[in-house]
Formats: C-alpha cells, structure tokens, sequence
C-alpha cells in the first residue's frame, strides 16, 4: 500500500495524492496493483483509477518496479494506457521510500491532452 503526493505543473497546475495498493509478488517478481489519483488543490488532471500489471526487480533493499496498465480518469470521462517506473528503498521490512514516473497515453480522439505525466514521492507500507 502506497500513499504519495505531486505537483502538477502542464497543462495544469496544482496538487494531487495518489494512493495504491497491491500485490508484487503474485508470481515469481510479477504483481499487480490498483491506483487512484485525488485532486487536492489547483487546476488538476482530475481524478483517475487504473489498474496495472507490475514486475519487480530487487537488490539488497532497494526495488525497482516496472508497471503496465489501464485506468479510467472521472473528470475528463477518458480512458487511457498507462506505463510507470519507479523505485523503493526500504527502510524497514514494513516501511519504504518510493519515487515514481508515470505515463498516461489518453485513448479519447480530440482529448485536448493526449498523454500526462507525473512523478510522484511517498511512503510505501509493505504487510
């Protein structure tokens, strides 16, 4: 379970909280995981739910996570594929930092914004 915080800076600008939770080892480094992205203040995306497929790589206690997916954003009533990256350092067995790029790639013909980016920091808890 994942909980961090942006700032979104173009085409808009504000502040959004994204929250995830999921499994990262379903099979072998595989996983999957859903999302959700909560518009706080500002002139946002809006707010979004997606689901991805994730593959994890791990060396002593960092984690490096490759995800794959698709979601829906409520505001703009828009699909969209999504692609993250992103990396964890745990601090403990149960607790970690996280940082993550990610990559909406809007379906909707005529979005005025075909694709959002975003990059993320939070805390990771891990049970």
């Amino acid at each position: 379970m994942g909980l961090a915080a942006y700032g979104v800076m173009y085409p808009s600008q504000g502040f959004m909280v994204r929250v995830s939770a999921g499994n990262d080892q379903l099979v072998n480094s595989f996983g999957v995981r859903i999302t959700g992205d909560i518009p706080v203040r500002g002139t946002t995306p809006g707010a979004s739910a997606s689901a991805a497929i994730t593959y994890r790589a791990t060396t002593g206690r960092i984690d490096g996570i490759l995800g794959v997916g698709a979601g829906y954003n409520f505001t703009r009533a828009a699909t969209f594929g999504e692609l993250s990256i992103g990396v964890d350092y745990r601090l403990t067995d149960n607790i970690a930092l996280y940082g993550e790029g990610r990559q909406h790639y809007y379906f909707n013909i005529g979005n005025p914004y075909p694709n959002i980016s975003s990059i993320a920091a939070g805390l990771k808890f891990r049970f």
